[in-house]
């Protein structure tokens, strides 16, 4: 949920940037990279498993679907 303003505020929502902001924030808060692209990838496609990884999913789907579908994906697990 706190990934939602990181990726609203991410101007570059290219594959390779998004990789790195990602990247970054696992860094800081002490995640392996795939606990922080599983949820994301699952959250965009509905699947666990897909043939293209988390922010390849977000530069196709581009910045405003991709947070629309992560938002639904929150309320979902929320009940």
């Amino acid at each position: 949920e706190d990934m939602v303003p990181l990726l609203s505020a991410q101007e570059d929502f290219t594959n390779d940037a998004l990789f790195e902001t990602l990247k970054a924030y696992g860094a800081e808060k002490g995640y392996k990279t795939g606990y922080i692209m599983w949820p994301i990838r699952t959250a965009l496609s509905g699947k666990q498993m897909t043939p293209a990884g988390a922010t390849e999913i977000l530069d196709v789907l581009g910045k405003e679907e991709s947070l629309a579908r992560i938002q639904k994906g929150i309320e979902m697990l929320k009940g």
